[in-house]
């Protein structure tokens, strides 16, 4: 059997890859992450924040197709701190009828916003924006909520 060669791979995009490589590129994919087709349209609008122990976004979510249908509403990280960044931080299925509107709220995971470092987690304080869409490439309308900076360890 032949000796094993010791092969050292550089990782330095880091997490930035697939849809999050896209948004540091500027590259627009014929098919954005998240992409999918529906019997219907739909619109989204009213995203609002609120802080508490942890974040949570609200929004609304209204068929104004001619058909029952199901949309996955995806919301994003999109800014941090004038960095341009992408991150999935939330998605929901929702069916709805002709005119029917619903409103969903995603409680946003504090290692979603974090990044890890020296054996924990940190959020930096500044300002997160957050995109609401059908997909990756297709995000309005957007929110930006400041954040307290946090560190801790899981």
């Amino acid at each position: 059997m032949p000796e094993a060669t010791l092969v050292t791979v550089d990782y330095s995009e880091g997490a930035n890859v697939g849809y999050r490589a896209f948004a540091r590129t500027n590259e627009k994919p014929l098919f954005p992450f998240g992409y999918g087709l529906s019997y219907s349209k739909f619109t989204r609008s009213k995203l609002a924040a609120a802080k508490g122990k942890k974040l949570s976004l609200s929004f609304s979510i209204k068929n104004v197709g001619e058909r029952a249908g199901a949309d996955v509403a995806q919301l994003y990280l999109v800014q941090r701190d004038g960095e341009r960044l992408l991150r999935l931080v939330g998605f929901q299925k929702v069916m709805l009828n002709p005119g029917e509107s619903r409103s969903v709220t995603f409680t946003v995971d504090d290692r979603l916003l974090a990044q890890w470092q020296d054996g924990a987690w940190s959020i930096p304080a500044g300002s997160y924006t957050f995109g609401l869409g059908e997909n990756a490439a297709k995000l309005d309308p957007t929110i930006t909520v400041r954040l307290a900076g946090r560190r801790w360890k899981d």
